[in-house]
């Protein structure tokens, strides 16, 4: 299973089209989960953003590695979640 996980925080005007994007991409091929973090609030998130020295969202972690900053197209998503399948 391929775990996506959308870095984000509350003020963020574009990590809820990040996160849709991510959904959407996951239920059309299956076999993927897609989280959300909030870098803002979450001590875990925290945790996320200083391993990866994370610094803008949204950021887009495939099985824990950055795959994308800022909004990807869908085909990118779908391209890179098929990579890692």
């Amino acid at each position: 299973m391929v775990e996506v996980n959308v870095l984000k925080t509350q003020m963020c005007p574009h990590c809820p089209r990040a996160a849709a994007v991510a959904k959407k991409v996951a239920a059309e091929l299956g076999g993927v989960q897609v989280k959300e973090t909030y870098l803002d609030t979450d001590p875990a998130g925290q945790e996320i953003a200083t391993k990866h020295d994370i610094m803008s969202v949204p950021t887009i972690l495939i099985n824990d590695r950055v795959a994308f900053v800022g909004v990807p197209n869908e085909s990118a998503l779908r391209k890179a979640i098929e990579e890692a399948q």
